[in-house]
C-alpha cells in the first residue's frame, strides 16, 4: 500500500512539475491533485527537494528499464549491432524530449544544492556514461 501511495505521489508530482515548473509547483498543489493531505505527502517525501529527487530518480530508472527491454527485443529480432545502436540513440533522444523537464542539467534550480539530489544525479550520470560506452563497444568492437 505504501509503495502504491509513493508511486501515486511521484506520478502526480511529475505532472505538476511539468505543468507549473519547479518553483510554481507547491506541495499543496501536489497533495490536492493526489486527493491527499499535505502531511501525508511529507510523510513519504520530507521536502519538495526530496520529492523532486524521487521523480528524477523514477524518470531515469524507467528510461534505463525501457532501454534494457528495447535491447532484448532488438537482439531477439537479430538486428545488427549498428542498427541496435541507432535504435538505442533514437530511443534515448525521444525519451529525453518527452521528459525534458527531468533530464536537463538543472543549473538554475536550487535542487542542485540538495545532497540527495546530488547523489542521484551522479548515479544517473555514471549510468549514462556506462550505457553509452557499452552501446558503442557492442556496435563497433564485438
Amino acid at each position: 500500500m505504501e509503495q502504491i501511495k509513493k508511486q501515486q505521489i511521484i506520478n502526480t508530482a511529475m505532472r505538476i512539475f511539468k505543468e507549473k515548473g519547479y518553483f510554481a509547483a507547491s506541495m499543496q498543489d501536489i497533495a490536492e491533485a493526489c486527493s491527499m493531505a499535505k502531511g501525508s505527502i511529507y510523510k513519504v517525501f520530507p521536502s519538495k527537494e526530496d520529492l523532486f529527487t524521487g521523480v528524477f530518480t523514477f524518470v531515469h530508472h524507467t528510461m534505463f528499464e525501457q532501454a534494457r527491454e528495447l535491447d532484448r527485443s532488438l537482439r531477439l529480432a537479430g538486428d545488427p549491432p549498428k542498427e541496435i545502436l541507432r535504435r538505442k540513440i533514437e530511443f534515448q533522444l525521444q525519451y529525453m524530449l518527452e521528459n525534458h523537464f527531468f533530464t536537463s542539467e538543472f543549473k538554475e534550480l536550487p535542487i542542485t544544492a540538495n545532497e540527495n539530489f546530488q547523489v542521484e544525479w551522479k548515479k544517473k550520470r555514471a549510468a549514462f556514461l556506462t550505457w553509452h560506452r557499452d552501446c558503442f563497444y557492442e556496435a563497433y568492437c564485438d
